[in-house]
């Protein structure tokens, strides 16, 4: 790695806080990468203000500079608000603009059926009973 950035843009349901607690961390260690992992001023001004940097040149050319000399940054805030497929494309181009195209993006998926059926059990596990047939569509839709 030269001075590109490694993004992990990291889709709802996919494992991205164990990714970050058990591989990223030690990789960001083992290799001295700055990264938004172990740098709370990076963090907040990647994760905390995408709002008011997404139509800001200067304040994406500080991010820039941050991120791109050897750094690491996951973040499920980079794919959109609360993992909404809506914002994908957005976002892909907020991304691409921000890092640019010679970072190294990591991007983990999950099977469709599975990562419905995490969003319906997270939903139980908080106390929101739904239907089944209120989350799901049938066949026909």
């Amino acid at each position: 790695m030269k001075n590109e950035a490694v993004v992990h843009i990291g889709l709802h349901k996919t494992g991205s806080t164990t990714l970050q607690e058990k591989i990223f961390k030690n990789i960001v260690k083992k290799y001295d990468l700055v990264s938004n992992l172990n740098n709370e001023k990076l963090g907040h001004e990647i994760l905390n203000n995408l709002a008011r940097v997404e139509n800001n040149k200067s304040e994406l050319n500080k991010i820039k500079k941050l991120t791109l000399n050897k750094g690491f940054i996951s973040s499920e805030s980079l794919s959109g608000p609360r993992g909404n497929p809506a914002f994908y494309k957005f976002y892909r181009d907020f991304n691409y603009n921000l890092f640019g195209k010679d970072a190294h993006i990591l991007i983990f998926i999950r099977k469709p059926s599975e990562y419905l059926s995490s969003i319906y059990l997270q939903n139980i596990h908080k106390g929101k009973i739904i239907n089944p047939e209120e989350n799901y569509l049938n066949k026909d839709n």
